[in-house]
């Protein structure tokens, strides 16, 4: 059996300081603030980038709508590819976004937000429909 150390018990003993590796090191400080959005670098889709390949689960409406967009801009000359249609989609998101950074707990809000920013723009240009 082992033999306790007496000091660990009595109560006049002095108090032995604790020691850890950490005690040298510079104590936590608060970085100064970052801006976690960065410029808008929005890089054309015809760029010569690599692309990475990424699993997307969509809904059936909007797998629907991938397919409409994809024969409707290959029904032509174009060879336009169902991810380039997507990335599209994530680009012009950003760009209406920009640089803010709206508190939406939910896809619904996020949808109805960019909603309201394509009808104030569509409301201050002329639309043009190329397809007459």
């Amino acid at each position: 059996m082992k033999t306790p150390r007496i000091q660990d018990f009595d109560p006049n003993s002095k108090q032995t300081q604790l020691k850890s590796s950490m005690d040298n090191f510079p104590s936590i400080q608060k970085g100064p603030e970052v801006n976690p959005i960065p410029k808008e670098t929005v890089s054309p889709l015809s760029s010569t980038g690599k692309r990475k390949q990424i699993s997307a689960y969509l809904t059936s409406e909007q797998l629907q709508i991938l397919k409409s967009l994809f024969f409707k801009l290959n029904s032509g000359e174009g060879s336009i590819e169902k991810s380039e249609i997507i990335g599209l989609g994530l680009e012009l998101v950003s760009k209406l976004l920009g640089t803010q950074v709206p508190k939406y707990s939910n896809i619904t809000q996020v949808r109805e937000h960019l909603s309201t920013q394509i009808s104030k723009y569509l409301s201050t240009k002329e639309y043009v429909d190329d397809n007459r």
